[in-house]
């Protein structure tokens, strides 16, 4: 395959693939333009379905395969992403194709469609005309409802939506600055040229064939300084399935908790309790370390204050269970909240956050810093492999999680909690310091998930 006419727009739609697909996966791509961002993504197993005939297809290496056509049937084993780069727009059976999409899905499957803003029919056509762009073989020019509709139809579920590049050409360095100064033109995002959706499969439903049946889980409890919380903590803990181990991540504690624990161990064999050591300071290293070691399919966050009830994570565990939502945090904001169990200043702090991200990644979000978190631990690998890939340290791991999920394309949801004054300890949240970090990480986000 000859390089690019074209590096700045395909570095561009290369960025984003490369930023929701992690390296290792087994990928899918079909479309055109295909082998280098295979090659970008670094595959474990890399299948190229090529649509465009003027294309010579790739010379196979590093284990990638190639064919010509629309023909989803040859094409065998199933797929962490299948990339369907313009696919629709040129396809000459849609229900055809779609049809047989679902075969090549896992539960965890997501399909990323990728297709032109059909505004720019126009303009890409006179780009044509005058060579700006190769001629291509599309056809059906297919808006993003169109397209969420047929792949609806066809059992999936959309979880994402992000529009980039306001202006697709080099044009000697103009196009930099224009694009640049798109991301802060969020009302000018119907006019952008890329559309990137992303879908995952449709969960069974109750009494169907692969119904969710109950999976090992772990509630992983991160605490320094929380002694006194420890007996009442686990007492209050609810047996969700036969596969359950409680796991403390012990941060260094002056008060005793470490020995509070191990007494706790012995008084409850029942309940499977481990303690481990966090390496490093601060709720983020806790969390990262307790879930890279947690041996559940699902985790389950718990912070040890005795903020939140215990019993909140039964609704929890349920919804990842069922693959009702693929991230779960919890919600402080919806019953009532006293200015005891949260200041001022944190629950304003925290609805400025939730209301940007809320903007930002299209869904609607509460609370981003709730001491309750639900992942499954195949997907928290996959978080953790680009941990502090934000250039800052997130002294909570709460932005490193939802930014993980938002960019796995997760769905993500929201279960409503108590939250009460913390019966035993102090807080840890230094809310001016602690909230000029994230105030940053949010600025890095908003820069990366706007192209």
């Amino acid at each position: 395959m000859k390089p690019s006419r074209y590096p700045y727009y395909h570095r561009c739609v290369r960025r984003f693939f490369t930023m929701v697909v992690p390296p290792g996966q087994d990928v899918l791509l079909v479309g055109y333009d295909g082998d280098w961002d295979l090659t970008a993504l670094r595959p474990r197993r890399g299948v190229f379905l090529c649509t465009d005939e003027q294309i010579e297809l790739p010379v196979r290496r590093g284990g990638f395969e190639s064919q010509r056509g629309f023909d989803l049937r040859p094409i065998q084993g199933k797929f962490d992403y299948i990339i369907l780069k313009n696919a629709l727009g040129s396809c000459p059976d849609i229900g055809t194709f779609l049809c047989d999409l679902p075969r090549l899905c896992r539960p965890e499957t997501r399909v990323i469609v990728y297709s032109y803003n059909y505004l720019w029919k126009l303009g890409l056509r006179l780009a044509e005309a005058v060579r700006l762009k190769r001629r291509g073989g599309l056809q059906n020019w297919l808006s993003i409802r169109d397209l969420n509709n047929m792949l609806t139809t066809a059992g999936f579920q959309r979880v994402g939506v992000a529009r980039w590049q306001i202006f697709p050409f080099f044009l000697g360095g103009l196009g930099v600055p224009l694009n640049w100064l798109g991301k802060f033109l969020f009302f000018l995002d119907w006019l952008k040229l890329n559309q990137f959706q992303v879908f995952r499969p449709l969960p069974a439903g109750p009494g169907a064939p692969g119904e969710a049946e109950d999976e090992s889980l772990t509630i992983c409890l991160t605490c320094r300084d929380e002694r006194d919380n420890i007996e009442p903590l686990v007492r209050a803990l609810p047996q969700l399935t036969p596969n359950q181990e409680i796991l403390f991540v012990e941060g260094h504690s002056r008060d005793g908790t470490r020995e509070e624990i191990e007494r706790v161990i012995e008084a409850y064999p029942e309940k499977n309790i481990r303690v481990i050591g966090q390496p490093g300071k601060g709720q983020g290293d806790a969390i990262r370390e307790g879930f890279a070691q947690a041996r559940g399919n699902i985790i389950i966050l718990l912070e040890s204050d005795m903020t939140s009830p215990p019993e909140n994570v039964r609704f929890v565990y349920e919804s990842l269970r069922r693959r009702h939502a693929e991230f779960i945090e919890g919600s402080r904001f919806v019953y009532p909240l006293s200015l005891r169990a949260m200041p001022l200043a944190n629950q304003l702090g925290n609805g400025s956050f939730a209301y940007f991200f809320s903007w930002l990644f299209g869904g609607h979000l509460t609370d981003v810093l709730s001491g309750i978190k639900a992942i499954r631990k195949s997907d928290f690998q996959k978080v953790l492999c680009r941990w502090n890939d934000w250039g800052i340290n997130d002294p909570f791991g709460d932005f490193e999680l939802l930014f993980g999920a938002v960019r796995l394309g997760l769905l993500c949801a929201e279960q409503p909690i108590h939250y009460r004054p913390r019966p035993y300890g102090k807080t840890k949240t230094r809310v001016w310091y602690h909230g000029y970090i994230l105030a940053k990480m949010a600025l890095n986000a908003f820069l990366r998930f706007r192209g």
